[in-house]
């Protein structure tokens, strides 16, 4: 009970945050919608469904870099920085109450972003479709935070814009929403290595209660997920402060 309170009370805060700063939470959650009405028109009808699963993905991306890449590190050069990790507080929890946010907000993307295929597309989303998406939200956030996380934790405060903006640009470009929905060819023989499409793939199979087929896509995550994970405790962890 006792960890349980403390991710409440870092999850307060950031929620806090989260509406004090709307103007920049509005932005985070609506950047990725942009860019989906922009480029989802380029896509053939039969695959706007699936673009649209792919930029669900993208938009935890969006969410996570700002909040585990970019606040991580510009946090790190306030004077109370070093004061918060030297609290009795595990890197974990405060690490989970950040998760918690990022996917309270990725949800609002996720939404966004369907509603806005709807009104712009004429997307009608049926039961596997809502569901995958459902699966999808966390999937990409057991990858996708502890990989902002470390970025957050070791990058300078002064570069963490320019790394969190290319790494968002590479992943959108691999997930191939830049070429209709088509993955570059360039990365065609490690297709199933990549994150976004180890995700949609597995929570595609996991909608349609194909287990066996979202095993390989679950392995993918997991091995993004897990090295990441234990580099962002370190990363976190440490005292120094930029």
């Amino acid at each position: 009970m006792t960890r349980l309170r403390q991710i409440g009370a870092f999850l307060w805060v950031d929620l806090i945050v989260f509406v004090r700063f709307w103007s920049i939470s509005l932005f985070m959650v609506g950047m990725t919608t942009f860019y989906f009405l922009m480029l989802t028109r380029f896509s053939p009808v039969s695959m706007q469904q699936e673009v649209t699963l792919m930029f669900v993905i993208l938009a935890v991306l969006s969410v996570a870099l700002l909040h585990f890449g970019q606040r991580v590190a510009l946090e790190r050069k306030e004077q109370w920085s070093p004061f918060v990790r030297t609290l009795p507080v595990p890197t974990w929890a405060k690490l989970a109450a950040r998760l918690a946010l990022v996917l309270i907000a990725g949800t609002l993307a996720a939404a966004l972003i369907m509603a806005a295929g709807t009104v712009s597309f004429g997307l009608v989303y049926d039961v596997r479709s809502v569901v995958a998406a459902i699966v999808a939200v966390p999937l990409a956030a057991m990858v996708f935070a502890p990989v902002c996380a470390c970025m957050g934790g070791w990058a300078t405060p002064n570069g963490i814009s320019a790394l969190t903006t290319v790494a968002f640009l590479a992943v959108t470009w691999s997930s191939g929403v830049w070429t209709a929905g088509q993955l570059p060819g360039l990365l065609a023989p490690v297709e199933f290595l990549l994150p976004v499409q180890a995700i949609r793939d597995a929570a595609t199979a996991v909608a349609s209660a194909q287990w066996a087929q979202a095993l390989p896509g679950l392995a993918v995550v997991l091995a993004w997920a897990l090295p990441a994970y234990l580099l962002a405790l370190r990363a976190n962890s440490v005292s120094d402060a930029v």
